[in-house]
């Protein structure tokens, strides 16, 4: 009987610690009462960042409460997912990510089980102007050139990647989709590939096509075409290498997807997910993700959980070709 009782009291210390403000119940009927914290696993300025402090910005103008912006960028994302993990299941602390939550978990760089201490709350908006570009005037210019010359000549065209990223996956399948080897240089910010590109240091650079606009309307960087399964409304004359006969796995289009830690109740995410639906139905927060070229596009919880499966068993698919790809 002492044993029993002991349990109960932990379990009620633990419920009272997770909803100090009153009971379970005030506790999801009153969400939320207190200031959101988007935690963000990079530093600032990157897209992530990006769409975490304007969805920060519209909660706290369209809601009663604050959202703040934490960064945590420490050990590959490891860091933000560290303190959600020993944070309360109260929809308080959320975590924004992008295409890294896949890669990531393909390359093992994550510590913790995403599956097994997070849900799927919701996505919010997406970049689907994701494109491979070259130097103006290269004879690796079309989607046909490029597979050309990497299966001619194996290891001799130089894509700037970043192991274990996004671009290292952009690379891989291309390779996969095309029959041939790049010659992959290891460069991390997306400036810094540009710049090697233009430099000559490397020949083939994943970007997106905001990023690149005005060094291709100087006509020193030519667009080759995007690597999103569908053109993007903010660059709609950018074919997609489908379209020019290369299928490349995965949509590396970025969404953007809300993570709470597991546990927290149902009623509190959807209400969370809610609360983002409303900002992205506001026409002024939609034009504000628009002008940085983001577009809004939201799931709630189980179509964001539906979304999730599906596309992180896409991201798997590549896990050998990952795997065995050596620099």
């Amino acid at each position: 009987m002492k044993k029993l009782l002991a349990v109960l009291l932990v379990a009620l210390v633990a419920a009272g610690a997770a909803f100090a403000g009153g009971s379970p119940e005030d506790a999801i009927n009153n969400y939320p009462e207190r200031a959101i914290t988007l935690i963000v696993g990079a530093k600032t300025g990157g897209d992530v960042d990006q769409v975490a402090r304007i969805l920060a910005n519209a909660i706290s103008q369209v809601s009663d409460v604050n959202a703040v912006v934490q960064n945590m960028d420490g050990n590959g994302g490891n860091v933000g997912l560290q303190y959600l993990v020993d944070s309360d299941p109260d929809g308080y602390q959320v975590l924004l990510e992008n295409a890294n939550i896949f890669t990531s978990q393909v390359t093992g760089r994550y510590i913790y089980d995403i599956d097994e201490n997070f849900e799927p709350v919701c996505t919010i908006a997406k970049s689907d102007n994701q494109v491979i570009v070259v130097a103006a005037g290269s004879d690796i210019a079309t989607a046909d050139g490029m597979a050309k010359a990497i299966s001619e000549k194996p290891g001799t065209v130089k894509f700037a990647a970043t192991l274990g990223a996004p671009s290292q996956f952009h690379a891989v399948s291309m390779e996969q989709a095309m029959g041939g080897k790049f010659k992959k240089v290891d460069i991390s910010s997306g400036s810094d590939k540009l710049v090697a590109l233009l430099s000559g240091e490397c020949n083939v650079v994943s970007s997106t096509q905001s990023l690149v606009k005005d060094y291709v309307t100087t006509g020193q960087i030519s667009i080759v075409g995007s690597i999103c399964h569908e053109r993007s409304a903010f660059a709609p004359d950018t074919p997609t290498f489908a379209e020019q006969g290369y299928d490349l796995g995965p949509d590396f289009a970025a969404t953007y997807i809300v993570l709470m830690k597991k546990g927290t109740p149902e009623a509190i995410k959807q209400k969370f997910a809610d609360l983002c639906q409303q900002v992205l139905n506001d026409p002024e927060q939609a034009a504000t993700f628009q002008a940085l070229q983001f577009t809004p596009d939201f799931r709630g919880p189980e179509e964001a959980t539906e979304w999730y499966k599906e596309s992180k068993a896409s991201w798997f698919e590549m896990k050998d070709a990952i795997d065995n790809d050596r620099w």
